[in-house]
């Protein structure tokens, strides 16, 4: 059934996308600090620490006004633009002065946290509420593999895109991720109007 029902599926296929952002900090970062930029070592475990600090003490906060379809997908579309700032401020630290490198870096992971917060609050309002109540286990588990693809293959992609092509890959997976985020919105009102009990025929 969940794999019938196509906006619930897009929708899936999009957060996956955006999945792969989980693997820019602990997969793609290290590697750019260590090869493209003039970042002590020790700034990697700095990026960790920052991005769990957030993450725990903000997390339920970020999510606490979350609780419609409109607002996940509001979060989607915020998440998106997130990634893409922090993209252009990891980008910019190529080449950099260090002092200038550790302040774009703590900006750019800032923010790209930030983005992680509205990503799984947002997906996890929209997953939820979504799937028709009989089926909601099925529908948590299509929207799982959705996730689970894009952290696999998450490594992947960053290192070809970002490590092997340089700065123009972290603009061309920054624009992925924003206009992953502003389909969302389209594709939630998609879902909702499909969910619409079609209107009773008159009787003559």
């Amino acid at each position: 059934m969940a794999l019938r029902d196509r906006p619930y599926l897009v929708l899936t296929l999009l957060d996956g996308v955006l999945a792969i952002q989980y693997r820019v900090l602990t997969a793609a970062v290290p590697l750019w600090l260590v090869a493209r930029t003039t970042a002590p070592n020790w700034t990697i475990s700095g990026v960790m620490v920052v991005n769990t600090v957030i993450v725990v003490f903000f997390q339920v906060r970020a999510s606490r006004r979350i609780d419609t379809t409109r607002a996940g997908a509001v979060a989607f579309r915020r998440a998106g633009f997130a990634f893409f700032a922090a993209c252009v401020g990891i980008a910019a630290m190529a080449g950099a002065p260090t002092w200038l490198a550790l302040v774009l870096l703590l900006a750019a992971v800032v923010v790209h946290t930030i983005g992680e917060l509205w990503q799984a609050a947002g997906g996890f309002e929209l997953s939820f509420t979504l799937a028709p109540p009989h089926a909601v286990g099925q529908y948590q588990g299509l929207f799982g593999m959705g996730l689970g693809l894009g952290v696999t293959l998450g490594p992947a992609v960053l290192i070809a895109l970002c490590i092997t092509w340089g700065t123009p890959g972290w603009f061309v997976i920054g624009g992925v991720f924003a206009a992953t985020g502003l389909a969302v919105p389209a594709v939630v009102r998609w879902a909702e109007r499909s969910r619409r009990p079609s209107a009773e025929p008159q009787a003559a």
